[in-house]
């Protein structure tokens, strides 16, 4: 069963889930066949018995929550609650932004969009 709970800490809401076997975070996004493709698992050229084959590929497929599905997959730890310690007295500084060059900007944008749809960040204005 998938526990989901949410805090607010310093005005930022975080939401964690947990799940009752361990790596198993979204474990219905794979497949065994998708997992093992992108690990390329057919091109490891160890010496391994079928029995050790069949073991990896179990340990593998038991953890598969610890793999990231695309470049924005970047997880959700829940072991633990972060803190940032600032300086007494420090205060949010506030700097211009760098201009992107034009030949970048299409890959900035798809880039953003992209984290927006992973939930890694999101808009600051709607």
């Amino acid at each position: 069963a998938v526990v989901s709970t949410q805090s607010n800490v310093a005005g930022i809401q975080f939401e964690t889930g947990s799940s009752s076997s361990p790596g198993s975070k979204g474990s219905d996004q794979w497949t065994k066949a998708d997992l093992f493709n992108s690990l390329k698992l057919g091109e490891i050229e160890a010496e391994m018995t079928d029995s050790e084959r069949k073991r990896m590929e179990q340990i593998i497929w038991e953890y598969r929550g610890c793999f990231s599905r695309n470049e924005f997959d970047i997880g959700c730890c829940t072991e633990f609650e972060a803190e940032i310690k600032l300086k007494e007295g420090a205060s949010p500084a506030w700097t211009a932004p760098i201009p992107t060059p034009y030949k970048l900007r299409q890959e900035m944008d798809r880039q953003i969009d992209q984290m927006v749809k992973a939930g890694v960040v999101e808009p600051l204005y709607e």
